[in-house]
């Protein structure tokens, strides 16, 4: 699976004046993983949610939503550790969901997301290490 590239990505400049007048900002540039930004209240504060997430892919289809969850934080820990703190999930048995409320760490977030996606060689060591 090929997923549009990361490093050209740019959030739009106007980003708070469409969550102002929308109140989210979605974007499908990097099929299948859905960007959605919005506000949203967390821990009682309002934050503003960076969020990717994606349906079970076909060709994983034995790895459900929050196993994607699972392997998505195991692969950030190996590479990119210092991202850990930044990431949330609410998965699904259906769907993988990722969100943070760090605008700047989004992209990196994001880009090891469609780094594994893409690597199933990855996939399934990080699969076979977590007993997925």
């Amino acid at each position: 699976m090929k997923i549009k590239s990361i490093e050209n990505f740019e959030l739009p400049g106007n980003l708070f004046q469409i969550l102002q007048e929308e109140e989210y900002f979605e974007s499908e540039d990097f099929d299948p993983i859905l960007i959605t930004i919005e506000e949203i209240q967390y821990k009682g504060e309002d934050v503003i949610s960076y969020q990717a997430e994606f349906e079970v892919l076909e060709e994983y289809d034995n790895i459900y939503g929050y196993e994607w969850e699972e392997l998505i934080r195991k692969y950030i820990e190996k590479n990119e550790p210092e991202l850990l703190e930044f990431i949330k999930g609410d998965s699904e048995s259906s769907t993988c969901v990722i969100w943070t409320n760090n605008q700047s760490k989004f992209k990196k977030i994001l880009g090891r997301m469609i780094e594994l996606i893409e690597n199933s060689n990855e996939v399934n060591i990080i699969s076979e290490e977590a007993s997925l």
